[in-house]
């Protein structure tokens, strides 16, 4: 089977616009008063979502497919808005002239006269392999989009929307990319732009639409974006625990004041909205596989504000409700409560890969532990391939597969992988590796990738179900948006769970967990690694059962 983005553009191969000016005719508003909230702009542009669609299916073979190389002197996207209020008219002829006059600069894409067809003629196979191999890469070669000071015109968010279906089409993950539900949200969008006429309007368009990809890499940013949500962020960090959201962490200011809140207080409202609501308000905007990786972005969404404006907490604490005014600051800084190593027994090492990224430091402290446990609960910080080294019995193993979208175009190509060779320090240890909701991308890499070398048990919760390498693309008024631009395969060959990694114990941590500085996670591995026993999967959540709970505290 030959997978490659690019397999149908060296065969005559029509663009999806078959008899469009038929099939989708133009309905005229001359004269009519346009409706409250809309722009008279669109009654000068009567397109509808499928006109929209096929448009959007020429953008796409022409930048993607039907190219070796856009002249310099075009700017594709502008030229292509530009053409809208061309294209978007009631009589055919006239739209098809614009059709055509449109893709005359471009050789390689013809449209058929009488039929509105666009056809791809034969490209040398030397520009299509150099696609592939990604020697032409997009984001580089291509411009930025426009920046604008205020809302951009209705043809640039209609421009945006089909610049941004059309690059995740072209270069996000092959195997597991979401079309159905993509081209469904772009539907949805183009709908929605012409009364998108401000710009919280126009932004909250393109992330719900990011919403379909169920990629917790997706994002939009840009100034627009950093004024809808905030600079700043509140001194707390809020996680489930439980059947409530507890102040999992709070996070120092600077200053010498003793914080507000305190780690296990019960959030019950903020700004007078119940929790439960103002998560609500907010999931629409965020894009996630599953519904713990959802809920964990839309907490962090919560504690966003512009620096310097405050907020009001209402929580529960030791059996009373208090109210806490916490002030968003910009950037606050984690207080890390743990070294990145150290031995909790004679025979167990603990390694924290988010706080370390030389292991030759740590070296002395952890040679010769029986069981190493390896804290992968926040992001890591790359030393895992170095472990993987250390940890690993052959000689010589093959990693986990990043597969890119232009990654082997012919027949049977081998894709290029790292290859670990072992390190010459060896720690022949028992492996036990703790991951959580918060464990994402280079955090699920490093578990596949320390499971490739080494048997490893996995204790905690699932994890945020994200992998890969992030691109980005440039849309029109200074926004970027993000998302994940691979596959990712285990060493053996198989597709990576996409819902994210089940750990071979399950823990649940409840809030009066946060509230005694427990950590029964790390407890649980404790428990597994002196009693020696076998890791083997568990139906039922583990709640607390370890005795060892005051030698792991936080």
């Amino acid at each position: 089977m030959r997978f490659s983005l690019f397999r149908h553009a060296a065969a005559l191969a029509a663009s999806g616009l078959m008899s469009w000016l038929a099939v989708c005719p133009m309905s005229s508003h001359a004269g009519s008063t346009p409706e409250p909230g809309r722009e008279p702009e669109i009654e000068a542009m009567a397109c509808t979502p499928q006109r929209l669609r096929a448009l959007a299916d020429v953008w796409h073979q022409v930048r993607w497919r039907g190219l070796t190389a856009t002249p310099p002197e075009i700017d594709w996207e502008r030229r292509m808005a530009e053409s809208l209020d061309d294209l978007c008219v009631a009589d055919p002829v006239l739209a098809e002239d614009a059709l055509r006059v449109l893709l005359a600069p471009f050789p390689e894409v013809a449209a058929q006269p009488g039929t509105g067809d666009v056809w791809l003629r034969r490209l040398p196979l030397d520009v299509m392999e150099a696609r592939a191999q990604g020697q032409l890469n997009p984001f580089v070669t291509e411009p930025f989009s426009p920046r604008f000071d205020e809302v951009p015109p209705l043809a640039w968010r209609w421009m945006a929307a089909i610049k941004l279906w059309s690059s995740l089409k072209a270069v996000s993950r092959p195997l597991s990319f979401p079309a159905m539900r993509w081209d469904v949200a772009f539907d949805e969008a183009i709908d929605a732009m012409p009364a998108a006429t401000s710009k919280d309007r126009y932004v909250d368009v393109l992330r719900r639409m990011l919403t379909a990809l169920d990629d917790g890499h997706a994002r939009l940013m840009g100034r627009w974006m950093r004024a809808r949500i905030g600079t700043g962020e509140l001194p707390v960090r809020l996680r489930r625990a439980g059947p409530g959201i507890v102040v999992a962490e709070v996070v120092g200011t600077g200053d010498d004041a003793p914080p507000a809140a305190r780690v296990g207080d019960v959030v019950l409202t903020i700004d007078d909205v119940p929790v439960v609501e103002a998560m609500a308000s907010q999931r629409p905007f965020v894009s996630a596989l599953t519904w713990a990786s959802r809920e964990l972005l839309t907490l962090d969404l919560l504690t966003r504000r512009p620096v310097g404006q405050s907020a009001t907490l209402r929580v529960r604490r030791e059996g009373r409700e208090i109210d806490l005014t916490l002030l968003a600051t910009r950037e606050p800084s984690l207080e890390v409560s743990r070294p990145a190593a150290r031995r909790l027994s004679k025979t167990v090492g603990y390694l924290d890969l988010s706080a370390i990224e030389d292991l030759s430091t740590v070296d002395p402290l952890l040679r010769g532990a029986k069981t190493l446990i390896v804290d992968l609960r926040r992001y890591p910080r790359g030393a895992a391939w170095d472990l993987a080294a250390r940890l690993q019995k052959q000689p010589v193993a093959r990693s986990p597969l990043n597969w890119e979208p232009r990654a082997g175009l012919a027949e049977g190509a081998e894709i290029p992988r790292t290859i670990l060779r072992r390190a010459a320090v060896h720690w022949p240890a028992r492996m036990i590796a703790l991951i959580g909701e918060e464990t994402q991308s280079q955090g699920n890499y490093s578990v596949l990738l320390l499971q490739s070398v080494t048997t490893v048990c996995t204790v905690g919760a699932k994890t945020f179900g994200t992998y890969g390498n992030i691109a980005a693309v440039s849309l029109p008024g200074g926004l970027v948006a993000s998302f994940t631009a691979n596959d990712v395969m285990t060493a053996d060959g198989r597709l990576a769970p996409a819902e994210g990694l089940t750990p071979d114990i399950d823990v649940v941590i409840q809030a009066e967990d946060f509230a005694a500085g427990r950590d029964p996670v790390l407890s649980a591995a404790m428990y597994v690694a002196e009693a020696g026993r076998r890791c083997a999967a568990r139906r039922e959540p583990l709640l607390n059962t370890t005795p060892r709970g005051d030698l792991v505290s936080r």
